[in-house]
């Protein structure tokens, strides 16, 4: 793993190098013991070979002197290469200086009837035929034996180090290479990962040239498949980051804008009460001023709640009640209900599961029923219900005030829109417009859908239709 303030350049150049450098070492070794085997095969072939040309060539002169009863021993001399091969050197027009590690003896019986000048005189232990080991005390012999007829012997052997140093030669000269080549092998890593990494640095580049209010994508033409996620990540943050100063600027503006109005009429009736000397006067002043207060108050309210709403889009949902939570928020809001002498009922119904956020389900069911108890008259009747239709399941809130025009009501979740100013014509109204705005945004969060329709009894019909999770027996 990379870590913090370490190059990817760096990084991949010595795990390159690193990797390579093990994996040659490890088929070299490889390589090595191969070619020895290999090696081994061929000499074997070759000692064999030289015990049958030794065969042809020597039997017949062999076959006479036993003839004539002549018993010397015929010594074949070898080409001895140590005064005339230079340091280095190993071979000349004479031979090669690797004759000396090979000899043969040829036997009838215990008889010794030829050699070559570097064999030992005596016999060599097991003369057995075909390849077999021979240790004289410092080397290791390979040793064949062809036995070509009855009382013949032909011994032929060669040293082990022999056959070792070319093993050792084949793979130091596979190994070598790369070690002379490591670093034409590094440098060349060392630009082609460069220039690997070029769309990255012009990323870099790019985000460090943009200013604080720039937050256009990035282009992702060109770009490598493995930066694609990447640029495709930042441009979606930088999309996120623009909703958020959008939704801080609609914020500010809204907040400046509806607060306009409660905040001049407070300083208006202030500067009024200072005015009047009429103790009656003062206080009708005073409760203006308190009224505007607590419309500026709920205004602020609904803007940080609609404001910390906007922009999330993931949540720890759980299986919630709704049941339960249109129970609580009914039996809340029943004082309210009674001030104005309004029915407010809840339909009895088994307890049924959604996935989602009880505070947030809280306050999506008590801004519909407050809008419904706010906006009807007196001794007027709402009424809750919730309902399975299929896979999903209907909260119903029904009221029979003046309902809205059919015509308005995709408008009625914009912000601050109020239907003909004032639904209920009241001017103590304290309602801001917000209320089905933060509806409509907790709803989308939990994939529910928001209709309004007309009420058969006269009045609005608001339904939230939410994806179903279980229903228990009632």
């Amino acid at each position: 793993m990379i870590k913090t303030g370490q190059s990817i350049r760096s990084f991949l150049l010595f795990s390159l190098l690193a990797s390579i450098s093990f994996v040659t070492l490890i088929a070299t070794l490889w390589g090595y013991i191969e070619s020895k085997h290999e090696v081994e095969e061929l000499f074997d072939a070759q000692l064999a070979q030289y015990a049958r040309v030794l065969n042809g060539t020597l039997r017949a002169k062999l076959d006479h002197q036993r003839l004539i009863g002549n018993d010397d021993v015929l010594v074949v001399e070898a080409w001895h290469s140590d005064d005339t091969l230079e340091d280095g050197e190993e071979y000349g027009e004479g031979g090669h200086k690797y004759e000396k590690k090979i000899f043969f003896q040829v036997w009838s019986g215990n008889r010794l009837l030829a050699r070559s000048d570097n064999a030992p005189q005596s016999a060599l232990s097991k003369l057995k035929p075909g390849f077999s080991s021979y240790q004289d005390g410092s080397h290791d012999w390979r040793v064949f034996v062809l036995v070509p007829g009855q009382n013949v012997q032909f011994v032929v052997a060669e040293r082990d180090d022999v056959r070792d140093e070319l093993a050792e030669k084949i793979a130091i000269e596979a190994f070598f290479p790369v070690v002379f080549g490591a670093p034409l092998l590094a440098w060349l890593i060392w630009l082609i990962v460069g220039r690997g990494l070029f769309p990255l640095k012009a990323i870099a580049m790019e985000l460090r040239s943009k200013k604080a209010s720039d937050l256009q994508p990035l282009d992702s033409k060109d770009v490598p498949d493995e930066l694609l996620e990447l640029v495709i990540a930042i441009n979606a943050l930088f999309k996120r980051l623009q909703n958020a100063f959008d939704r801080e600027q609609r914020f500010t503006s809204n907040a400046a804008h509806e607060l306009r109005t409660p905040l001049s009429g407070i300083l208006l009736h202030a500067q009024s009460g200072q005015k009047q000397q009429a103790l009656d006067a003062k206080n009708q002043s005073l409760c203006q001023i308190e009224k505007g207060a607590k419309r500026a108050s709920y205004i602020v309210e609904q803007l940080l709640v609609l404001g910390r709403l906007e922009g999330q889009t993931t949540h720890h949902f759980s299986d919630i009640d709704l049941v339960s939570v249109c129970a609580d928020v009914c039996e809340s809001l029943r004082l309210k209900a009674a001030q104005k002498q309004q029915e407010l009922l809840l339909v009895p119904s088994a307890p049924v599961f959604v996935q989602g956020v009880e505070m947030a389900l809280m306050m999506l069911v008590r801004n519909l029923v407050e809008n419904s108890l706010h906006h009807t008259p007196e001794y007027s009747r709402v009424m809750v219900d919730i309902s399975v239709v299929g896979e999903r399941v209907e909260l119903s809130v029904m009221d029979n005030g003046p309902g809205i025009p059919e015509h308005v009501r995709h408008q009625v979740f914009e912000r601050f829109y109020r239907v003909n100013g004032d639904r209920s014509g009241d001017v103590s109204d304290k309602g801001a417009g917000l209320g089905m705005a933060i509806v409509k945004e907790i709803a989308e969060q939990h994939g529910a859908q928001v209709k309004l329709e007309d009420n058969p009894g006269g009045g609005l019909l608001v339904i939230v239709s939410f994806p179903c999770i279980r229903v228990h027996p009632a």
